[in-house]
């Protein structure tokens, strides 16, 4: 065992270092000093100097590929990492997760990983005071998620994670949190196994439920990041009522950046749960609509960009039921208006966000009783027949950018089938005409898949209206079109574009 590099070997060390990462310059380090020996060095010597060599030099052989499988097919090594993850020396423990990162980086390895039991030091090193080794060992746990779920929710590393849990730093605890948090998403079932076996999320809840203001502002991002998939948003449903979260919205201890968080997050609940949607509205003298309504009108008044994202996203997410987007508009009719004026606004960001909420209340599934029952003081389908389509068939020419176009072909799509007024305009246009068989018009891939859905609608739902408002050649292009898919290139409009550049 060595005690001490000698010069030699720290020689040897830093010539590896200085030298191209290749397999030549490991071949010679590996023939004068093994990957144990090195290791042993490692929690032997006291001087920091020698310590700091080492860690590069491992680093470096994990970054090149050769240590992994050495060191989790060897006990010493494996021991000698068990070793390393309780050293008093910070640096040490960082270089541990960082291996144990590295091994569970490659399905193979991180089997092995698991299978040894070497996996259970996350445990203990996602607890760690330093943030760096907590968040190493977080990305471990995560990695182990996605390819081997039940080690995750074994008992022995949950009875390690939890064994002093409730006495650990604010940080360490959200840290965990935040882990099982993003591993839940994986699946249903492992969010269930994992609740079944720890009751972590109720923990996440516990989190943001109590009296402590500073650990709500911290811990809102767990019940959001919980809430962006089904099962989670469920969990939040089943075990706490919306009415907690709106009197958190109109605390004036909260700031703007929480009250976002919690606008959206009770939106997201609504989505679900579009039954509660009255009763969320009505709840506390009206609150949740009257912060809505603030937040909306924020960017016209205040220039607060975040507030009315916000805001644009949250009546999207209402209108994805009849119900509760029927119950929205009983209390503010007026956020039809809004919604169509911030699609031409100047900031980008207003109009994508806008744009993207018209998407998602085209995609619903009760999209068809939406346009003809939704009970306003003005005729909905009448209102999008003569304001929404107009400004989308100008965007579609006047802003030619691939965000745009690729929520506006997407919106036309899902509108085709209910509004045959798309077809007769773009068919009545030259702009529009020449845009959909101009092949320079959208060269993003994905562009081209979604621009070719809008032409296949085009041509199941109105064959007739492309046919009698358009001349013979652009009705034989579609029909090509539509036969040879997104990557179709008209004959004719190549010679057109030619023509133009001569």
């Amino acid at each position: 065992m060595i005690n001490t590099l000698t010069e030699c070997q720290k020689k040897l060390l830093n010539d590896f270092l200085s030298s191209p990462l290749c397999m030549e310059s490991y071949e010679n380090l590996a023939s004068k000093i093994t990957i144990n020996e090195i290791l042993e060095a490692l929690l032997v010597t006291k001087n920091q100097d020698d310590i700091s060599v080492i860690i590069e030099v491992v680093k470096r052989l994990a970054t090149f590929g050769v240590i992994d499988d050495i060191i989790i097919d060897n006990e010493k090594s494996i021991e000698i990492l068990r070793k390393g993850s309780a050293s008093q020396d910070t640096n040490i423990r960082l270089l541990i997760a960082y291996i144990i990162y590295s091994i569970s980086n490659n399905t193979k390895t991180c089997k092995k990983l698991c299978e040894n039991g070497l996996y259970l030091l996350i445990g203990t090193l996602i607890k760690d005071k330093d943030i760096s080794i907590g968040e190493s060992a977080s990305k471990s746990l995560k990695q182990i998620a996605s390819s081997f779920p039940e080690y995750v929710y074994n008992d022995k590393l949950l009875n390690i994670i939890k064994s002093d849990f409730s006495s650990l730093k604010d940080e360490a605890r959200l840290r965990i949190l935040d882990s099982y948090v993003s591993i839940g998403s994986i699946s249903e079932e492992l969010f269930e196994n994992c609740q079944k076996k720890s009751s972590i999320y109720s923990l996440v809840l516990k989190e943001y439920f109590t009296d402590d203001i500073l650990l709500k502002l911290v811990s809102i991002k767990l019940l959001e990041d919980m809430g962006e998939y089904k099962w989670g948003i469920e969990f939040i449903v089943s075990n706490s009522t919306p009415e907690l979260l709106i009197k958190d919205l109109i605390d004036p201890m909260f700031d703007d950046d929480i009250k976002i968080s919690i606008t959206y997050l009770i939106s997201r609940m609504i989505n679900n749960h579009p039954e509660m949607s009255s009763n969320v509205l009505n709840m506390l003298n009206k609150s949740f609509i009257n912060i809505f309504k603030e937040f909306m009108l924020s960017f016209s008044q205040n220039n607060n960009l975040n507030k009315t994202i916000c805001a644009i996203n949250s009546w999207g997410l209402f209108t994805t039921k009849y119900s509760s987007f029927q119950s929205l508009i009983s209390e503010w009719e007026g956020s039809i208006q809004k919604m169509l004026d911030y699609l031409t606004n100047s900031n980008s960001d207003i109009s994508l966000a806008s744009l993207n909420s018209w998407v998602v209340l085209f995609e619903s599934s009760e999209i068809k009783d939406i346009i003809n029952n939704l009970k306003t003081s003005f005729n909905f389908k009448q209102l999008i027949e003569n304001k929404l389509i107009p400004i989308i068939l100008t965007d579609i020419i006047s802003k030619p950018f691939p965000e745009n176009r690729t929520l506006i072909y997407r919106l036309l799509t899902l509108m085709i089938p209910h509004f045959s007024s798309i077809s007769s305009s773009l068919c009545s246009s030259n702009k529009l005409r020449d845009l959909i068989l101009n092949f320079n018009s959208d060269s993003n891939k994905e562009l081209l898949y979604i621009k070719y859905d809008m032409v296949k609608q085009m041509m199941k739902y109105d064959k007739d209206t492309v046919k009698s408002l358009s001349n013979e050649h652009f009705y034989n292009s579609m029909e090509e079109y539509v036969s040879f898919g997104p990557f179709y290139r008209s004959s004719s409009a190549e010679m057109k574009v030619k023509d133009a550049a001569i």
